[in-house]
């Protein structure tokens, strides 16, 4: 059973204490040393080194509202680097019912998503090969044509995450758009396990942030 929102956790590496912030399952990482600890049962799952500095306004901690008025607050991030850039999958805890949401910072654009369960026999087993301008259908969800597949060199996590893949540079991950506009990343384990992520490019001013970390770097 994961670990109740407020509750302290004892890192088992370096015994810090860590109060989470969410109760939904996932990891936290010890700011002290760095540890991933699995908030199911206090495991160490592994270490992780600083995240790189990349000038993003966001931080842990940060906060803000969605367009509907839903109060969110940062709770960690998940940062993928590939050789052409990188991309910030900010973890936000929604204040009205406590699920989680991502807020996904790359190339300036900042785009609110949330994951979606998708099995792999659901995907025609092409498009994993496929080139650019493929169009994917996945039912119940919609039609989304290929952009790129970003070769992965790294990862990086901070805060609170759900589980996501241990070494990003074993998976192949697929950036998706719709005709409406709507962006999306898939992510392809190597075991075909299939993380999906897709949600709404907004505008900066429209998550009406708060404690981001340095106001003069926002060029809107």
């Amino acid at each position: 059973m994961a670990a109740l929102k407020g509750e302290m956790i004892i890192c088992a590496s370096c015994s810090a204490s860590l109060t989470v912030q969410s109760g939904e399952p996932g990891v936290i990482v010890c700011s002290s040393c760095g540890a991933v600890i699995n908030k199911d049962n206090n495991a160490v799952l592994r270490k992780v080194t600083v995240v790189p500095e990349d000038m993003s306004v966001i931080r842990l901690g940060t906060t803000g509202k969605l367009p509907d008025h839903t109060a969110f607050e940062v709770i960690g991030r998940y940062r993928i680097d590939a050789e052409d850039g990188y991309f910030n999958l900010w973890n936000i805890r929604l204040q009205s019912n406590g699920s989680q949401a991502w807020i996904i910072d790359s190339f300036g654009e900042y785009v609110y998503a949330t994951s979606k369960p998708l099995k792999h026999e659901t995907i025609d087993d092409a498009f994993w090969t496929s080139s650019c301008n493929w169009e994917l259908t996945l039912p119940d969800i919609g039609v989304f044509t290929l952009v790129a597949k970003p070769k992965l060199v790294g990862q990086n996590l901070e805060g609170e995450i759900p589980e996501m893949p241990e070494d990003i540079t074993t998976c192949r991950v697929y950036e998706l758009a719709d005709a409406g506009g709507k962006q999306a990343l898939l992510i392809k384990e190597k075991l075909n396990q299939l993380i999906f992520i897709s949600g709404d490019t907004l505008d900066w001013s429209a998550y009406h942030f708060e404690n981001i970390r340095k106001e003069e770097a926002i060029g809107n």
